[in-house]
């Protein structure tokens, strides 16, 4: 505990020692202020049940400057039963940045406003940034909590709300993150999660509100969702990259829960990915359960013939939506395991295998790569465009059950 360097006349409260403190309240309106702030390889320290409320302008909320408590550069720190609240710029309610750190919270609110940018502020994309990228489609002032640089970061039972850009974010190559039993939510614009150079969240038993996105990821990183309740004004998981590798490949794993969307559910933009969908639920009002689409932003990461493409799994699910390809530059490959599907299917690969069916709702247009025609149907009204290997379907004109057509070219 440095007592020197720490001002005691921002805190009220308990006595401060260097394993912790508990019932502190701590208030300021200074820019590029920590209101705790705990660094270095054997520094941990636990704060319980306090309040922290700033208004100060932050610094730069990758580094943790000017954000409210911090864990940095192998420092570890524990919140329990902390509220903290955030009425500026960049200022995080919680970050956790360099190799080592370790942030863990317990039963607590994090929350951040945003505010009024700097009037000598010069909108970048980078460190020391004040505003959501506008390529994101997102606008907001303040991440909610952020992991960086290597750290690393744990919630329970918390609630993390922002009122724009993101509530539990990373930037800057954080490790590990895991979420259990929390609350998510953007007020304004924003999303749920965010991850991006390779790290891993896992996100358990939460609740996510989102004006915005429920999640969005960005490269070769990994997030899994686990029985993850969830909506979102505008796209449910948006997996986009970058100025990145070609061969990059994000990572998508969603095990049960329900996802209720104002457009597609899971919306890929210039960007190869691994998705896998077991158990969940999935209301998109625009009627998508997975869309690709070729990215606007001109920082887009450009494909070659070693790019991957996208593969989809989706397993024990019922789908009432629709698969849409709209990247020309990357393969699509859609497999069905014990899944009903209803919807329809346009450039893209789809595999039934056993125990699967899929029932074209609309016009579609694709690649049969694996299944019978016992699986496949159609209302009347709708026709089927199919190209497939000769072993699996003959080519023809096939009159279906439900009164649709399905025509095969080999």
């Amino acid at each position: 505990y440095e007592k020197a360097e720490s001002q005691l006349a921002k805190t009220v409260g308990a006595k401060v020692t260097p394993a912790g403190a508990a019932g502190l309240k701590i208030k300021s309106d200074k820019k590029k202020f920590n209101a705790l702030y705990v660094e270095g390889d054997g520094s941990d320290f636990t704060l319980a049940d306090s309040s922290i409320t700033m208004s100060g302008t932050g610094g730069d909320d990758a580094a943790g400057i000017g954000s409210a408590a911090v864990a940095a550069n192998g420092g570890k720190l524990t919140l329990r039963n902390v509220h903290i609240e955030t009425s500026a710029p960049v200022a995080s309610a919680a970050v956790s940045t360099g190799k080592g750190s370790v942030l863990k919270v317990y039963n607590s609110t994090l929350i951040t406003h945003g505010g009024a940018l700097p009037a000598d502020y010069k909108p970048h994309i980078g460190p020391g940034m004040m505003e959501a990228p506008p390529p994101l489609g997102i606008t907001g002032t303040a991440r909610a909590v952020n992991t960086t640089m290597g750290g690393t970061s744990y919630y329970y039972d918390t609630k993390i709300i922002s009122d724009g850009w993101g509530a539990l974010s990373t930037d800057a190559g954080g490790k590990y993150i895991e979420c259990n039993r929390c609350e998510l939510e953007t007020i304004k614009s924003g999303y749920g999660t965010y991850t991006d150079n390779g790290i891993e969240l896992v996100v358990n038993d939460t609740k996510i509100k989102s004006a915005t996105f429920v999640s969005i990821i960005a490269g070769q990183c990994k997030t899994t969702l686990n029985n993850v309740t969830a909506t979102a004004a505008s796209h449910g998981i948006m997996i986009h990259n970058v100025m990145g590798r070609p061969t990059e490949v994000a990572t998508l794993t969603i095990k049960g829960g329900s996802y209720t969307t104002g457009k597609s559910a899971i919306w890929v933009k210039s960007a190869n990915a691994d998705i896998t969908v077991d158990g969940a639920t999935f209301a998109p009002a625009d009627g998508l359960i997975l869309q690709s689409i070729i990215n606007d932003d001109s920082n887009a990461t450009k494909p070659t013939d070693q790019s991957p493409g996208i593969k989809a799994t989706f397993k024990n699910s019922q789908l009432n939506g629709g698969i849409q390809g709209d990247d020309d530059k990357r393969k699509m490959f859609v497999t069905l395991e014990n899944t009903i599907m209803k919807g329809p299917v346009n450039h893209a690969g789809l595999a039934l295998e056993p125990g699967s069916t899929w029932t074209a709702t609309g016009n579609s247009d694709l690649v049969i790569l694996k299944g019978s025609l016992a699986q496949i149907d159609a209302p009347a009204g709708v026709t089927i465009q199919a190209h497939t290997h000769k072993d699996t379907l003959a080519a023809g004109t096939y009159k279906l059950a439900g009164g649709g057509t399905l025509t095969v070219a080999n």
